[in-house]
């Protein structure tokens, strides 16, 4: 499928959308002062800054905090074809890895106690074993799946 360029200056809707389901994932996680939203990190191997969606640094009774970076997609699972389901995930995990990997020096020099990678969906997919896919897939590559209809309602 091609997707064909909107006239100069107006915005597709899809990327309209994600970007609205992101601010709004985003402001759920703000309560806390201590949670930093859009982080910018060195991510590329050409050293060209990306962006964090959600880092938040996690801080337990006396050790050091530890960093859980979330990476904000408004994918649908139900609406992908089946052969497309792993390598989207793969690449968006790819993408949540290229994150955690320059913040691997704080761990290293003891600035942080552990890092952990998360991807946040809007919905878990209805489809038969999508879900399980996902997770599994998801869970070999040391990645964390949360669905954001299932964290309203959590404090």
């Amino acid at each position: 499928m091609r997707m064909e360029l909107p006239p100069h200056g107006i915005e597709p809707a899809v990327l309209a959308e994600g970007k609205a389901f992101g601010r709004t994932a985003v402001m759920s996680y703000l309560a806390d002062s201590k949670q930093v939203a859009e982080h910018f990190a060195d991510r590329r191997r050409s050293g060209v800054p990306g962006r964090i969606d959600l880092l938040l640094n996690v801080a337990e009774g006396a050790c050091p905090p530890y960093y859980v970076v979330i990476e904000v997609k408004n994918t649908q699972w139900d609406g992908q074809a089946p052969h497309r389901v792993r390598p989207n995930l793969l690449r968006h995990i790819r993408q949540v890895w290229r994150y955690l990997t320059p913040l691997q020096n704080e761990l290293d020099n003891g600035a942080v106690s552990g890092l952990q990678g998360a991807l946040l969906y809007p919905s878990r997919p209805r489809t038969a074993g999508r879900a399980g896919l996902i997770s599994t897939l998801a869970e070999n590559e040391g990645v964390t799946v949360v669905y954001h209809e299932e964290l309203q309602g959590i404090p």
